[in-house]
């Protein structure tokens, strides 16, 4: 037996069924199907939801049956909670270069000496309601070593890199942590109707061959040949 339908012409579009979704950005979405009868230009500006009315965004899309009847499809967009945020995580095989100064006994005397770590950076992406950028805060990044380990605070000792480097022969910072330079590496709004949700992504900013002292790094700075002793 086919469905009877019954709503008088002030009731149309009739709502069918609805799906509702929360977001850990605080962003809530809503998809209903509406009907009605062939001929009638009734179309839902509103959605009735569990947080409220919502505002029907964008246009629905009207379909026709061979029953007399036409299905609108309706998305709507709110907001279920302004204080929450949605932070992810994602991480990335990179290269950390690892340099010093480094003074010689024959020309040019003095050289920068440059070698690498396999690292692995994490980044954070960050989103959250309304149309300020969200800020990192009280979250931290870190530093992998290449099996996994936390280095973001690991004392490194120049001597692993390069044994030359005695403290009986040069004179120098002979231990150093890695220098961390955090930016963030994207950022976009996302508009939904009068819902505004920003989302950005902060990162580790990478090695520039030309800007060393500008990039996550491990900078052991200069070492000097101590003073000859007074004859």
């Amino acid at each position: 037996m086919p469905t009877v339908y019954s709503s008088t012409g002030t009731q149309w579009p009739l709502l069918q069924s609805k799906t509702e979704q929360k977001f850990k950005s605080g962003l809530f979405t809503v998809s209903a199907e509406f009907i009605r009868p062939v001929g009638n230009t009734g179309l839902p500006t509103g959605i009735e939801t569990s947080i409220g009315d919502v505002d029907v965004w964008p246009e629905p899309t009207v379909s026709s049956g061979t029953d007399g009847f036409e299905r609108i499809n309706a998305t709507g967009y709110g907001v279920w909670d302004n204080s929450v945020t949605e932070v992810t995580y994602d991480y990335s095989a990179e290269t950390l270069p690892v340099y010093w100064s480094l003074e010689l006994n024959t020309p040019p005397y003095v050289s920068i000496v440059e070698t690498s770590l396999s690292v692995i950076f994490e980044t954070a992406h960050i989103r959250k309601i309304g149309d300020s950028i969200p800020q990192l805060g009280n979250l931290t990044l870190r530093i992998l070593s290449a099996t996994g380990a936390d280095i973001t605070d690991t004392l490194f000792d120049v001597s692993q890199f390069d044994a030359r480097i005695i403290p009986s022969i040069y004179a120098g910072t002979f231990q150093k942590k890695i220098r961390t330079l955090i930016q963030p590496v994207m950022a976009k709004k996302n508009t939904y109707g009068e819902i505004i949700e920003t989302e950005v992504t902060y990162g580790f900013i990478k090695h520039d061959a030309a800007e060393l002292n500008q990039s996550t790094a491990l900078s052991f700075g200069y070492f000097s040949l101590p003073p000859a002793p007074n004859p």
